[in-house]
């Protein structure tokens, strides 16, 4: 038997369960009304980015990483070294072999449907394609 105010593992699975449900029907996943960015609703995700705010300009004035809040930024930057290379490796995951920024593949048909690479009327053949002399 757990002691008072300890969790126990069901208490922590069945709240990781309705998160997750919430989050599938798309309602906030602190109330449950319906979210109004990403998975919280408007009163949530103004309070979630106060705080955020005043974490970073604590971290800031006590002259520590604004992202990881362990190690202390060179010069007139906000972050640290290891941060700014895992944000420089996680922009160049983002871009493909050109540089350009990768599709998503979940909007992939209604984004092609609608773009260049939309079917063109004649023989089947791409708008890009048919534009080429």
């Amino acid at each position: 038997m757990p002691l008072p105010g300890e969790r126990t593992l069901g208490y922590i699975e069945r709240a990781r369960a309705k998160v997750r449900a919430r989050r599938a029907a798309g309602l906030c996943v602190d109330c449950g009304i319906p979210a109004w960015r990403g998975s919280l609703c408007e009163p949530h995700w103004r309070r979630s980015m106060a705080s955020m705010r005043a974490r970073r300009i604590q971290l800031e004035k006590r002259g520590l990483c604004i992202r990881c809040g362990e190690n202390r930024p060179n010069g007139e930057a906000k972050q640290c070294e290891e941060c700014l290379k895992l944000m420089c490796l996680k922009a160049w995951a983002r871009l493909d072999r050109r540089g350009r920024k990768r599709r998503i593949r979940s909007d992939r048909g209604a984004r092609h449907a609608t773009s260049a690479f939309a079917p063109a009327a004649d023989h089947g053949s791409s708008a890009r394609t048919a534009n080429r002399k």
